[in-house]
């Protein structure tokens, strides 16, 4: 389902509990990057070993060929992602000990326990 910013809010299909994650685009209009898998530790030891370019078949990484696609996902991106005051607050927020980039990571991980 193809949904915008501004038809979601208009329509008044955000609800006080919901999570929303959109498509972003390169400036050549080409898709981003911005739905992942947790990270695991075989992951974390061949990107480590530099053996990422070698071994990518084991990463499994997702590319998206339409918008349409669905995608078994983990968490998104922070860029495009739209949740409500009364989720986020329940969470306690992005924890900011976290590195830049992987607030997100464990933010969905704690989504997914309170679910």
């Amino acid at each position: 389902m193809q949904v915008s910013l501004l038809g979601l809010l208009e329509r008044g299909d955000f609800k006080d509990n919901s999570v929303w994650a959109f498509k972003t685009l390169n400036s050549d209009g080409t898709r981003q990057n911005n739905v992942f898998r947790y990270p695991t530790r075989s992951k974390f030891l061949v990107e480590m070993v530099l053996l990422k370019n070698k071994l990518h078949f084991l990463l499994k990484k997702m590319r998206f060929s339409t918008f349409k696609d669905n995608y078994d996902s983990s968490y998104f991106s922070g860029c495009a992602l739209l949740i409500s005051k009364n989720v986020f607050l329940q969470l306690n927020g992005f924890d900011e000990e976290f590195y830049f980039y992987h607030e997100e990571c464990d933010l969905f991980i704690r989504l997914e326990q309170k679910i």
